[in-house]
């Protein structure tokens, strides 16, 4: 697996945690 694919993986692995926490925050505050 090229460095690169495995890099972008990561990158929307931790963009979509990121975005979750995000949600359940404004959730929790509405």
């Amino acid at each position: 697996m090229p460095l690169v694919m495995l890099l972008h993986y990561i990158f929307a692995y931790f963009v979509d945690y990121l975005y979750s926490q995000g949600l359940q925050h404004v959730k929790g505050n509405s």
